[in-house]
């Protein structure tokens, strides 16, 4: 740590603030650099700022990003640690980092040493210690906190708002690789058929089997079994509101609704999405047969599995 007071850190901050002569991300940079050799950590400052803004704009279930990160070396006596992370997570991983942000609170933050968040942590009483906090307060709007002063606020913006990850092409072109015995008119009706599924808001899962008949006999105790029919577009929200997945074959005609779908742990799982996405990649590599699932999530991603 620098042996610096508390009146020097904050004129050393105040001096950047007052340069009119760069932009908010330019100024976001040099106060974070600052930061970065103040508190004795190692990171890249346009990383860290870059990564802020995208964790600040993501939503985790809906929610807006609101929470606590405290930047800190894993040696600081500004905090007892609560709980460690086997596997810290980068700051590259923008859904990694918002997933684990739901885990803080002001008195408990997240704990990051300038590139990876490796744990949670109660802050102590040592008023000596330069505390560092990052404050998501709601979408797109993070600050920097200085033993509980606020040191700099960022608007993100909004260039990396994106729409549906998936569209009702990509999944054609998706289902044209692996149904390859079906018609391609019959897979452009199915393709359209489970977009519209994407006005759920709840989120939900879709399940193409070309194994139809054997999958849903074997999914018979973890599913409601229906009798075959193709429902219409308008169908798909009100089908897809309970848990579980929708089954059916490449044209469409669904088989059950409400599926758990089993398999094995994967080495594709991805802690920083949710039960429905692990799920899915889970039950793909535990099957041999050609099967595509569509997973829509809550925060309005959509993903394939394969893909």
């Amino acid at each position: 740590m620098s042996s610096v007071t508390n009146s020097d850190i904050h004129n050393r901050f105040l001096s950047l603030l007052a340069d009119k002569n760069k932009d908010t991300e330019q100024t976001a940079c040099l106060i974070i650099r600052e930061m970065l050799q103040i508190g004795g950590l190692h990171g890249d400052a346009a990383l860290m700022v870059r990564a802020f803004n995208a964790v600040s704009q993501a939503p985790y279930e809906t929610q807006e990003s609101i929470g606590y990160v405290l930047l800190a070396p894993a040696d600081s006596p500004c905090f007892q640690r609560i709980m460690t992370f086997l596997k810290p997570v980068t700051l590259e991983d923008t859904r990694g980092v918002r997933k684990m942000i739901e885990l803080s609170s002001r008195t408990a933050p997240l704990l990051c040493d300038g590139k990876v968040v490796y744990g949670l942590a109660h802050l102590t009483a040592d008023n000596e210690c330069p505390r560092f906090i990052i404050h998501f307060e709601k979408k797109g709007l993070w600050t920097l906190e200085y033993n509980a002063s606020v040191l700099m606020v960022v608007q993100a913006g909004e260039t990396g708002a994106t729409g549906p990850d998936i569209t009702a092409v990509d999944l054609l072109l998706q289902m044209k690789k692996i149904f390859t015995d079906v018609a391609e008119e019959v897979l452009e009706s199915t393709s359209s058929l489970v977009m519209a599924a994407a006005t759920q808001e709840r989120g939900t899962n879709i399940l193409i089997t070309a194994d139809i008949a054997a999958e849903t006999m074997r999914l018979s105790n973890q599913s409601t079994l229906v009798s075959p029919f193709r429902p219409m577009p308008g169908m798909m929200k009100q089908l897809t509101r309970i848990d579980g997945t929708l089954v059916m074959d490449p044209s469409g005609i669904c088989y059950a609704v409400g599926a758990i779908l089993d398999g094995q742990a994967s080495v594709r799982g991805n802690r920083a999405r949710g039960g429905r996405y692990n799920s899915a990649v889970m039950y793909f590599e535990s099957v041999k047969h050609p099967c595509l699932i569509v997973i829509f999530s809550q925060d309005g991603s959509i993903d394939l599995v394969p893909r």
